[in-house]
């Protein structure tokens, strides 16, 4: 089974009940969700089983705003500069 480390951004109206549920099923389901944030950004990032995954792409049309692979270097980045680079279907956001 394939794993890769993504983040999870989830839409404004959803709740923190609701992504620690989300969360949750993550981990029950073979992965491991490595940080939570429910201040700037409404998600969380994980490692994420290839079958989890494509469970929670179909939730992208109701509660998931999107879904981004994670690579050592946008972490890398995050990390050093205080610039989190996320990819995201239609490309690059990044905050401060």
């Amino acid at each position: 089974m394939s794993t890769q480390k993504y983040i999870v951004v989830f839409k404004e109206h959803v709740t923190k009940e609701q992504v620690n549920k989300y969360a949750e099923d993550v981990n029950q389901n073979g992965g491991e969700v490595t940080n939570r944030w429910d201040t700037v950004l409404n998600g969380f990032a994980a490692v994420i089983p290839d079958a989890h995954f494509q469970k929670l792409q179909s939730l992208t049309d109701d509660v998931i705003d999107y879904i981004g692979a994670l690579t050592n270097q946008s972490r890398h980045d995050s990390v050093s500069n205080g610039i989190a680079t996320l990819p995201e279907p239609d490309g690059i956001v990044t905050t401060q």
